[in-house]
């Protein structure tokens, strides 16, 4: 079930059922028609916002290993209790650190993208390319003091007042250099196949799960990356309040 360099422990997500698990936490893409997304699709690929693909960036050779837990600009880790909100977590996570990198502190909505982002589907799931249009269009988000979560999935849209707004949003392509480059220039939003039992269970160590699969589920932040003995990782936030070492 798990790697080597791995360990588990029962904690808050153990004692669900397989089955609960995969309904209430991996809801990436989920209620629109889609079961999983594969790496290689690219459902709604024009929308309100989005921009051109990221440019390669001018930073120096990436380090060996780089988190921005170092620099201060990763907002506290989550728990989206018992709704399939991974997605809006994530792109709030990594709207948060990006409005952390231009000095401006918040914590932002899930429950306002729950409540008004209509193109997704609240608890039953959705993705952050449209969680970033409603930004987008709406002309902000507000911050959770004042629109608080409650994973509601019947929730009504609520007036607020926005604290924080996006010129626009960008893809990154579907390759890990891609993923090094965006990575140093702020956490990143993304989703990965978080149906392996190790994910569940997970306590400390790298994930390298041979069966990790190439469904993608569940939507997380990505905050860095790092080399131990060898072993390539990414770190990431699994929003329902762990945080992971993935190996590639």
């Amino acid at each position: 079930m798990n790697a080597p360099s791995t360990s588990i422990e029962a904690h808050l997500l153990s004692d669900l059922t397989r089955e609960e698990f995969e309904q209430t936490v991996l809801r990436y893409g989920r209620g629109m028609g889609h079961e999983a997304f594969t790496a290689e699709e690219d459902p709604d690929a024009s929308a309100p916002g989005l921009l051109p693909p990221l440019p390669r960036s001018d930073l120096p050779p990436s380090p060996q290993n780089f988190d921005w837990r170092n620099y201060g600009v990763v907002t506290p880790v989550k728990h989206q209790g018992n709704c399939g909100s991974c997605w809006a977590f994530s792109a709030l996570g990594a709207l948060e650190s990006a409005s952390l990198l231009a000095g401006i502190p918040v914590l932002l909505s899930e429950q306002q993208l729950l409540d008004c982002s209509k193109e997704n589907y609240a608890c039953l799931g959705g993705l952050m390319r449209t969680a970033y249009s409603y930004i987008f269009t709406n002309g902000g988000v507000c911050a959770s003091s004042s629109y608080p979560y409650t994973g509601d999935n019947n929730g009504t849209c609520a007036v607020c007042t926005r604290v924080a707004r996006i010129r626009g949003f960008r893809r990154i392509a579907n390759t890990e250099a891609a993923l090094y480059d965006a990575i140093r220039q702020q956490p990143v939003a993304m989703g990965i196949t978080g149906n392996s039992l190790v994910f569940q269970f997970y306590k400390t160590g790298i994930i390298d799960s041979e069966s990790c699969g190439t469904n993608i589920n569940h939507a997380v932040v990505a905050i860095g990356y790092g080399r131990k003995n060898d072993t390539d990782y990414w770190f990431v936030l699994f929003l329902p309040s762990l945080r992971f070492n993935l190996s590639f």
